[in-house]
């Protein structure tokens, strides 16, 4: 089952879907939330690109991927235990990640592309793509970032001081240091 058919959008959310979402906010990339309404838009978008294949996408996209690879005829039975395996693999998995990983199976990337991929490879290259998804899981965990309160009555700092002022503070740091050949002498005993 194609993800792009209008029976399956309702169901999944497509790799192009995914990768709007994920681009489009920086807490997929570590950023912290900064307000209530971010991480109310955060755990939705990771609610929805969390959720599950259905058994029954999981199992024709499987099917699409194998076809690009030979197989004997095998009896309808066998057939079905394969599905079961790869169905147990890749159960709880968002389509999308099924999807792009089985898209870098056979991609040019994957130097492994001309062997039959097994569960595992699939299942292993989802988590993958599931990388964002976890980061921002993690950033929602950290809780949203507070905003520094101004010390107005703090030294001002870097550009903010005088220039004069600046420039005595440095005219009595350099009075006050010794020379490198000079401190070298002191820490031999030399005078």
């Amino acid at each position: 089952m194609d993800p792009n058919l209008p029976s399956a959008r309702a169901q999944v959310v497509t790799p192009e879907a995914a990768a709007r979402i994920i681009t489009c906010s920086q807490a997929f990339r570590g950023q912290r939330i900064g307000s209530k309404t971010e991480a109310d838009q955060l755990r939705a978008q990771v609610d929805e690109l969390k959720r599950p294949a259905p058994t029954k996408w999981i199992t024709a996209r499987i099917a699409t991927l194998l076809t690009h690879y030979f197989a004997a005829d095998i009896p309808p039975q066998v057939q079905e235990a394969i599905a079961a395996d790869w169905v147990a693999a890749l159960r709880g998995n968002p389509a999308w990640a099924i999807a792009r990983a089985c898209q870098w199976w056979i991609s040019a990337e994957n130097t492994a592309r001309r062997k039959r991929p097994l569960p595992g490879d699939i299942e292993e290259r989802a988590a993958i793509e599931m990388g964002p998804v976890r980061v921002a899981e993690a950033v929602l965990g950290f809780g949203i970032k507070s905003r520094p309160e101004i010390d107005h009555t703090r030294e001002p700092r870097g550009g903010e001081i005088p220039l004069e002022r600046r420039r005595a503070q440095s005219q009595e740091l350099l009075g006050s240091a010794v020379s490198w050949p000079e401190a070298r002498r002191e820490s031999k005993g030399e005078k």
